[in-house]
């Protein structure tokens, strides 16, 4: 699965810059200059970041709508190969984090998931080998940078549910299902992996016969569906919430 690594707008820059992606270098247009510029090159020079001012017809070269900035992370986002070597990475960790997605081709809907996963510790993003967008420009830039700072997996569905199974980790799908538990019900587990489908058609038949916990948003208006990207938050957020109390954060 290929992947790119720039960064590009005035708030996704900025947001990088904030959130600690390590970043090479800031591109700057020498035509733009406005308030939220001069916020970009003060957090440059506060964080050490080197930046340069460019003609426009550069940044063009790199991507359209770039807004006066783009920003070159020093590396790209952290691509596994197998459930195996997540499953090595994550061995001695109590509490973990993995969120499975079933079709999500959508990269602004990935992007906005890898933002919420990031802010909320996830550890990973499991996303189907042939059935999902690739970690690219728009992935970048709708997640602020996050997807710089999270690892991701391309692989088959299935048998990383396995993988995660055999590991200890509860594997919970989102679903709409008469036998789903209320997410308020459910006392997740320290090892969870959080299996979510896209807007149009959900989580796919095979995957939802598997034998992995139903959960479910209660909702306040009959409607049918969150947008992915809002289901995740709000799962990730129970997920955090419940664990920080345990902890007694």
């Amino acid at each position: 699965m290929k992947t790119s690594g720039i960064i590009y707008g005035i708030n996704p820059v900025y947001e990088a810059l904030s959130a600690g992606i390590r970043l090479e270098q800031v591109l700057i247009s020498k035509n733009k200059k406005n308030a939220r510029i001069e916020k970009i090159i003060s957090l440059c020079r506060e964080k050490h970041i080197n930046f340069r001012f460019e003609d426009e017809s550069i940044l063009y070269r790199h991507t359209d709508g770039h807004q006066g900035v783009i920003a070159l992370p020093v590396s790209g986002p952290s691509l596994l190969q197998s459930p195996d070597e997540l499953i090595s990475l994550l061995d001695k960790k109590e509490q973990a984090l993995v969120l499975l997605l079933d079709g999500i081709t959508d990269p602004h809907n990935l992007g906005a998931v890898s933002r919420s996963a990031f802010f909320f510790g996830a550890d990973c993003l499991i996303a189907d080998l042939h059935n999902s967008c690739p970690v690219n420009d728009t992935v970048h830039k709708t997640s602020a940078g996050a997807s710089l700072g999270l690892k991701y997996l391309f692989t088959k569905l299935s048998a990383a549910i396995n993988a995660l199974q055999d590991a200890s980790f509860t594997v919970y799908a989102a679903v709409l299902d008469h036998d789903a538990q209320k997410i308020t019900d459910t006392q997740f587990s320290g090892r969870s992996a959080i299996l979510l489908g896209s807007e149009g058609r959900g989580i796919r038949r095979h995957l939802r016969e598997m034998d992995i916990e139903k959960i479910f948003i209660p909702r306040v208006r009959t409607f049918n569906s969150l947008n992915v990207s809002c289901a995740a938050s709000v799962l990730l957020y129970e997920y955090a919430r419940q664990i920080n109390i345990s902890k007694k954060i």
